[in-house]
């Protein structure tokens, strides 16, 4: 046997069996020809960098481009609607009288 490690807290080692100074679990015997527990800072980290640094990158381009794209196509399709209305006009002078309606940038009707 070469040493006693903790498989929470790699760093932690002893020649002597015991318990973590950290967490309180049992060490481990490493034997010989055995790797041990690698301190593995780069391989928790790196797996969990990919998701987060993309996720940022896509509700970027998501708030910069499609949202506004989108926002400008529903305005322009509600501008393009036509007007529709029911009821009854009545008027008060016994003449017709002509009436212009005008909606966005369209032709006037008359």
């Amino acid at each position: 046997m070469l040493y006693y490690q903790d498989s929470m807290h790699p760093h932690v080692k002893s020649d002597q069996p015991g318990k973590c100074r950290i967490c309180g679990m049992d060490l481990t015997p490493i034997y010989s020809g055995q790797p041990g527990f690698a301190l593995g800072n780069d391989v928790v980290m790196r797996p969990l960098a990919t998701p987060v640094i993309g996720g940022m990158l896509s509700s970027l381009i998501h708030i910069l481009i499609v949202t506004p794209v989108l926002f400008a196509w529903l305005r322009e399709r509600e501008l393009r609607s036509p007007l529709e209305s029911t009821g009854l006009a009545q008027f008060s002078t016994p003449q017709p009288a002509q009436l212009q309606l005008v909606v966005g940038n369209g032709p006037a009707q008359t």
